[in-house]
């Protein structure tokens, strides 16, 4: 809850962003690891696509914030 709210609200600042990204993205890649090593590598996939949409986001979160 703490990292959604950290990367959603506008007033934070970019440093505690930043960590927020990183932490849904080691969560996000331990999750498909975990799964694809117990349930096989289909249910591995899954936490995949989030990750997906993190790394976009975090893309034109950067971009927005240091091309200034």
């Amino acid at each position: 809850m703490v990292g959604a709210i950290l990367i959603l609200v506008p007033a934070i600042p970019t440093m505690l962003k930043e960590w927020a990204y990183v932490g849904f993205g080691i969560l996000l890649l331990s999750a498909s690891l975990a799964h694809g090593m117990v349930d096989g590598f289909v249910k591995g996939v899954a936490p995949l696509i989030p990750f997906a949409l993190l790394t976009v986001s975090y893309y034109y979160f950067r971009r927005l914030n240091y091309e200034k």
